[in-house]
């Protein structure tokens, strides 16, 4: 897959989050790339509220073991860039727009990105491709 693809996969899965099901895979093919082939979002032409979103899915997918010391020190300036421009409000948006903003956010992670509501990593699939026995053969 090409640096295109996954970009539009980010892209895809932003404007179109209104639940876990219908950005799962999106999200999946993003991960993939940032995981597997070594892809660095661009996300200068994201709006203010999307950017938070694809900050906070970067951030979540460098927290993880397959993503090296190396690695991490790549993608790290990307979320640098995002995290200068937030202000010290916690927002009342939410990852998917179907969720309530009300209810209690407990992922700590979407806190930091200022989201009142996160991803739910396992719900979109993000938990069974970190898995050793579903990594990618050039990735093992």
């Amino acid at each position: 897959m090409n640096t295109h693809h996954y970009q539009q996969a980010l892209a895809n899965a932003l404007h179109h989050c209104d639940s876990a099901a219908t950005a799962a895979d999106d999200l999946c093919q993003f991960a993939y790339g940032v995981w597997f082939d070594g892809f660095t979002p661009d996300l200068s032409p994201l709006s203010d509220v999307e950017r938070l979103k694809a900050a906070y899915v970067l951030d979540f997918l460098m927290s993880n073991p397959l993503v090296g010391a190396g690695r991490r020190a790549q993608l790290q300036p990307v979320l640098e860039e995002v995290a200068a421009t937030l202000s010290n409000e916690q927002g009342a948006v939410t990852f998917y727009l179907t969720d309530d903003p009300a209810r209690t956010n407990r992922d700590q992670l979407a806190k930091k990105w200022h989201l009142a509501s996160g991803m739910r990593p396992a719900q979109v699939g993000l938990l069974d491709m970190q898995r050793r026995a579903n990594l990618p053969a050039h990735a093992a």
